[in-house]
């Protein structure tokens, strides 16, 4: 998409607790952002595009901010995290075209909104949003917010949608006089892309590696557990195509204990599992995969999503040689039964070293999940492999007969296998084994569903249910691993 083609950015900042994240969630029109009446709740920037009367602009969600960071002292966004929350806002703030400074009817005008009105003054259009009027008696409060000095407040209430139609008409003619060339629906619309999400444990470095793609301080990122508390969007454009990256929350193993933020923040995250079109797995391999590693690949591949593997930190291996890449993988795949078919990439978001390729690999994965092969593909794999490796005996005394093989599905590739006779289990990733390697199914789980024969033959596999997914995820604990 070209920069006369993209929409224009609308930025929602204000001090804590004024309700930004619940207003951004009303005004897109889903439950994007996670929300919660303990202040901070927000981190890093989120965005979304918005469509109303034939427009399209993307609204970004920031963090709370107390003090505007060009009048801030260090006293005011005391800590790492305030401090990067405000960094973060500050740079939404520099790509946006119109600015939303959200209030509270509440609590009415504070000296901290005078703050973020001084600040934006001058700078950029601005318009005063005056949240939380679920009330006549609290819409009634607006001329205390004339005294800001940026405009009459628009009163909405963003729990119950009051007001909010109006203000985005009033926003829609903000951005009217500021766009570049005259644009239409059609060529507003985002084109085809790659959705990739990155789940792990926390602490795996997820954030830094959306940060080393993107080539920004996009995301907040810090020593601390959990510093990502929601799944975050942020698209980029790789080789002349769309991909939105994902960024998540760590998932502990007993996320059930958790506190209620982030148990939110990891059930959201799982979810993006579904919407993703290409997983990538964090694991730290200094510390080596866990079982809550190899819960969350059997999830992945349970869901049907491609998956990789991204071993990050490799900058912090010692003395490397040159079998160090071998023997790290070699070491990673015993600890990680089951999952021979996933491609390992070894990386360092710190470095940046092998994120081009791993952004490379989740193409290839995606394009693997939608192959399809012909009818006269298959028939002639069929043929060969059962002429290299006869059909192994499932039960009975008759070897059983491959019948057919035919493609009925993409996303993950879905093979309906009609056999006579007692198919054993092991032939099956016998199969799977002969399809990724001749037609590079990389990275993508393959299922295999059975169909019907003549009258009077047996198809199933002896103890195995009449659909299921082969490329299944590991179901042991991983062994103990020494580090240098």
């Amino acid at each position: 998409m070209s920069e006369k083609t993209k929409p224009l950015h609308v930025v929602l900042v204000g001090r804590v607790n004024v309700g930004k994240s619940t207003l951004f969630n009303r005004l897109v029109g889903t439950r994007l952002a996670l929300t919660s009446p303990l202040p901070g709740t927000t981190r890093d920037r989120r965005e979304a595009d918005v469509s109303w009367r034939h427009e399209t602009f993307v609204l970004v969600d920031t963090g709370g901010v107390e003090v505007p960071k060009t009048l801030a002292t260090d006293e005011d966004v005391s800590g790492s995290i305030s401090k990067r929350i405000s960094q973060q806002t500050s740079v939404a703030i520099e790509g946006a075209a119109l600015a939303l400074l959200v209030v509270s009817a509440a609590d009415g005008p504070l000296p901290q909104d005078r703050a973020w009105a001084r600040s934006l003054a001058g700078t950029m259009p601005v318009l005063l949003v005056m949240n939380k009027t679920e009330t006549a008696a609290r819409a009634d409060v607006a001329s205390e917010f004339m005294g800001l000095g940026i405009g009459t407040p628009y009163p909405v209430s963003a729990v119950s949608g009051r007001g909010t139609g109006d203000l985005l008409d009033a926003i829609v003619e903000a951005l009217a006089p500021l766009r570049r060339t005259p644009r239409t629906q059609a060529n507003m619309r985002a084109l085809p892309g790659l959705r990739l999400a990155i789940l792990g444990q926390p602490n795996s470095g997820k954030s830094s590696l959306l940060n080393a793609i993107t080539g920004s301080e996009r995301m907040i990122t810090s020593s601390k557990p959990h510093t990502t508390r929601e799944p975050q969007d942020v698209t980029i454009t790789h080789f002349g195509k769309q991909v939105t990256l994902v960024d998540t929350a760590g998932i502990r193993r007993q996320y059930q204990d958790t506190t209620a933020i982030e148990k939110q923040g990891i059930m959201a995250s799982l979810k993006t599992i579904r919407r993703a079109d290409v997983v990538v797995l964090m694991i730290d391999i200094t510390r080596g995969p866990t079982f809550q590693d190899q819960r969350l690949a059997s999830e992945i591949i349970e869901v049907g999503r491609p998956l990789i593997i991204a071993a990050n930190k490799w900058d912090l291996i010692e003395e490397k040689t040159a079998s160090s890449l071998a023997d790290e993988e070699k070491n990673l795949r015993r600890q990680l039964p089951g999952l021979d078919w996933v491609p390992i990439m070894f990386v360092s978001a710190k470095t940046k070293k092998r994120v081009r390729e791993l952004l490379e690999l989740a193409h290839t994965t995606e394009t693997a999940s939608k192959r399809e092969l012909t009818t006269d593909e298959l028939k002639e794999f069929v043929a060969v492999a059962t002429a290299v490796h006869r059909p192994s005996r499932g039960g009975g005394v008759h070897h059983p007969k491959v019948l057919a093989l035919t493609q009925v599905g993409i996303r993950p590739p879905r093979f309906r296998l009609t056999v006579e006779g007692e198919l054993h289990p092991s032939y099956l990733k016998y199969l799977e084994h002969k399809l990724r390697d001749q037609f590079s199914f990389t990275g993508t789980p393959i299922h295999f569903t059975f169909g019907t024969p003549r009258p009077g033959a047996t198809n199933k596999p002896t103890n195995r249910p009449a659909k299921r997914t082969v490329s299944h995820g590991p179901t042991k604990r991983p062994a103990n691993r020494s580090r240098r």
